[in-house]
């Protein structure tokens, strides 16, 4: 009886060493997949407080914005503004404390553009396919790209206009954040938005291209073309590249809404799976454990 009864008790602690082990295996297993779940609710809600606050700017104020983040993309146009080659080489701290005051007074004049809540926020980029909604940063600093896409300092602003290329750039891989993670399976033809003052601008893909780091000649304007490209780094998890895909603009109809949405019912299942998928997997590894456990106590 004694021996059965140490059995009993070592058998009980050892359940309780596995339970546990298994606890712990099993929360970081799940934890990048509850942590984007969390994440993603917050960018959620930031976006939410964005576009509340961009209402309540008067008519007025934003054309004004608009118009000069117009004059702004004119001036990059010609050559006279900050150059794509000076904002990729430094970030926005490095021009901001820019010892060249020239430069310095272009990045002040550039961080004051399309702010209309004092906090860096201009606008919002949508691409339905991959389920992306992230509000556009001013700037590519690490900061900034923790939180969503960032605006590349030497391109164009985002309102759109014949000259102008816009160039956006977003993290890949980061831990419980899906920010440009799924971008390598966007595809020539698919569509994304950008919600800038009220104004929605819409692009299709027409070209995507892997190129090093320092190379900028994908990002350049070209002169009587409306563009925007989406960077990020590639291949995933090595990150020697850059994909870049570029969209070029077409007009925001009723047809080209009910594409977009066509987009992302196709990815559905995809999407979902990547968000709720983690559940019945480990649902599944508890019924094995439970039954590990029912059949190891029971001998």
């Amino acid at each position: 009886m004694k021996k059965a009864g140490r059995t009993q008790n070592r058998k009980r602690r050892m359940t309780v060493v596995f339970v546990l082990l298994f606890l712990a295996f099993l929360s970081v297993l799940d934890y990048p997949f509850v942590a984007r779940l969390y994440n993603e609710s917050r960018q959620d809600g930031a976006a939410v407080s964005f576009q509340e606050g961009e209402t309540a700017v008067p008519d007025t104020e934003k054309e004004q914005m608009i118009q000069a983040a117009r004059d702004y993309n004119a001036r990059l146009a010609s050559g006279t503004g900050m150059s794509l080659e000076a904002a990729f080489g430094g970030s926005g701290e490095e021009l901001a404390e820019s010892e060249d005051s020239e430069e310095k007074q272009l990045h002040d004049e550039y961080e004051s553009l399309l702010n209309s809540q004092g906090d860096g926020v201009m606008g919002r980029l949508e691409i339905p396919k991959i389920g992306v909604d992230l509000l556009i940063y001013h700037g590519t600093a690490d900061e900034e790209l923790q939180k969503g896409a960032g605006h590349l300092e030497g391109s164009s602003l985002p309102v759109g206009g014949e000259g102008t290329h816009v160039c956006l750039s977003a993290h890949r891989g980061l831990p419980g954040k899906k920010l440009f993670t799924s971008l390598d399976e966007m595809e020539e033809g698919d569509i994304f938005f950008l919600h800038v003052l009220g104004e929605t601008l819409c692009y299709r893909v027409g070209e995507i291209t892997t190129v090093l780091p320092e190379d900028t000649e994908e990002l350049v304007i070209e002169s009587g073309k409306d563009l925007v490209t989406l960077i990020t780094c590639t291949p995933y998890g090595i990150n020697t590249h850059r994909l870049c895909v570029e969209g070029y603009r077409i007009p925001y109809t009723e047809e080209v809404l009910q594409e977009a949405a066509a987009q992302a019912e196709s990815s559905r299942l995809w999407l979902f799976l990547q968000d709720w998928g983690w559940i019945p997997v480990s649902l599944v590894l508890i019924a094995v454990m439970c039954i590990m456990l029912w059949r190891y106590n029971r001998k």
